[in-house]
């Protein structure tokens, strides 16, 4: 009885972490272009209704994530 409340515990704080991660992750916003300082990064997504790639780009001043269309 004590190691099923042991495990069950252990599930409940994993469970609380993966939720309180993904609250904590910033929102993605689009952007046509790229502002002047702000920074690519390797993260890029496929945009399944228009087909074109995503490169997401970060605004050093305030952290927000912006996608931005690749340029093929």
């Amino acid at each position: 009885m004590r190691v099923l409340t042991l495990v069950l515990s252990v599930v409940a704080v994993v469970f609380l972490v993966i939720v309180l991660l993904k609250f904590r992750s910033k929102p993605i916003r689009e952007a046509q272009v790229p502002g002047e300082d702000w920074t690519p990064t390797r993260e890029t997504l496929q945009d399944p209704a228009t087909g074109r790639t995503l490169r997401i780009w970060v605004d050093p001043a305030d952290g927000a994530r912006y996608s931005v269309a690749e340029i093929r």
